[in-house]
C-alpha cells in the first residue's frame, strides 16, 4: 500500500508540475526545456524541475520494483529495469542545464534516451498483459492534446516524453491496483 501511495505521489508531483508549466509558458519544446523557461521568470528558478524529477524518480522506484519482483516468476530478475529507468530519470534533473554544459548535455541526454527506453521495455517485457493498453492509449490521448494545441512539430520531445511517463505511470499504476 506504501509504494501505491508513493506512485501517486509521483505521479502527482509530475501532473502538478506539469500544470504550472503549461499554464506558464505553454507547450515547451521538451520537458527538460522547462528548467531554462523558469529560469527566464527568475534565476535559480529552474531548480524546480530537478526538484521535480528528482521527487517523482524517488516517489516511483518502490513500487515499480516491487511489482517487478511480484509480477511473474521470472520478473524477478528484471528489478534492474525500473531501478535504472528512475536512477536515470534522476539524472535528468541532476543535469538540467543541457543547452549551457557539453558534459551536462551529454549526461542530460544519454539518461533521457536510457530512462525512456527501460521505462517502454519495462512496460513491454514485465507487464506485457497490459502494456498493449497502456502504451496505444496513452499514444492516443497524448496525440489528440497535441493536434488539439497545433504543437505536435514543434514540441514532438515534449509529446514524445508525455507518451513515456503516461504510458509507464498507467502501467505501474494498474498493476499496483
Amino acid at each position: 500500500m506504501n509504494a501505491f501511495i508513493l506512485t501517486l505521489v509521483g505521479m502527482l508531483v509530475f501532473a502538478v508540475y506539469n500544470t504550472f508549466v503549461l499554464r506558464k509558458f505553454g507547450v515547451p519544446q521538451s520537458l527538460s526545456d522547462s528548467f531554462y523557461l523558469w529560469n527566464g521568470v527568475k534565476k535559480g528558478l529552474g531548480y524546480l524541475f530537478t526538484l521535480m524529477m528528482f521527487a517523482m524518480a524517488f516517489c516511483l522506484m518502490p513500487g515499480w520494483i516491487e511489482i517487478t519482483e511480484v509480477i511473474t516468476s521470472w520478473s524477478h530478475n528484471l528489478t534492474m529495469l525500473p531501478f535504472l529507468a528512475a536512477a536515470s530519470i534522476a539524472f535528468v534533473g541532476a543535469a538540467p542545464m543541457f543547452k549551457d554544459s557539453m558534459l551536462e548535455n551529454k549526461v542530460h541526454t544519454i539518461s533521457a534516451y536510457l530512462a525512456a527506453a527501460f521505462s517502454i521495455i519495462w512496460c513491454s517485457v514485465v507487464c506485457y498483459s497490459v502494456a498493449w493498453i497502456t502504451i496505444p492509449a496513452a499514444a492516443i490521448l497524448v496525440l489528440i492534446a497535441a493536434v488539439a494545441t497545433k504543437t505536435l512539430k514543434s514540441s514532438k520531445i515534449y509529446w514524445l516524453e508525455m507518451i513515456a511517463f503516461l504510458s509507464t505511470f498507467a502501467t505501474i499504476i494498474t498493476q499496483l491496483i
